[in-house]
């Protein structure tokens, strides 16, 4: 299993698992992270994170079985919540989009994917990591919770996701 960023020539085949694992979570009914076929995430999304240098992908081989991005915007109101440290936005990253292929599920994959974004974080000097998850996915939950992340609690984060009122908070400091 390799973990890197993400380069140009992995806008669509990154794109196309994003729309791939969406689509096999719909067709499943177990869209815990409630994102949207053709929606979100997608190509386009790869291709901003990309842009930003935020986008990491997990291989084997040649095959992709996980991605996420690691960067510092919350894309929501972090500030309202109440952190067990009081950080400034660019004193912590903030883990976003982390899926793995439904064909590689029960492989210690996203364990792996989340250690490595904590082992960024360290050493790149920044001083904690937190994450937003959808309150009904407890998978997310329990392998965050597992990690060692603390639970915040839930907030209105006002990213004007009808669907998604609330986000449940984790936080992990170094």
């Amino acid at each position: 299993m390799q973990i890197r960023k993400c380069v140009e020539t992995d806008i669509i085949p990154l794109g196309r698992f994003y729309d791939e694992e969406v689509k096999w979570l719909d067709d499943h009914y177990c869209n815990y992270p409630l994102w949207t076929y053709k929606g979100y995430p997608t190509q386009s999304t790869v291709e901003w994170t990309i842009g930003e240098a935020t986008q990491f992908i997990c291989t084997e081989g040649v095959e992709i079985v996980g991605s996420f991005m690691l960067n510092t915007d919350p894309l929501g109101a972090y500030d309202k919540v109440p952190f067990c440290n009081k950080l400034q936005q660019g004193e912590y990253m903030i883990l976003h989009m982390l899926s793995v292929s439904h064909l590689h599920t029960g492989k210690g994959i996203a364990k792996a994917m989340t250690n490595f974004a904590v082992d960024y974080a360290k050493t790149h000097g920044y001083k904690a990591i937190r994450l937003d998850v959808v309150p009904t996915n407890l998978p997310a939950r329990r392998l965050y919770e597992g990690l060692g992340f603390h639970y915040v609690g839930d907030y209105d984060l006002e990213k004007g996701v009808e669907k998604i009122p609330l986000f449940s908070m984790y936080e992990l400091n170094f």
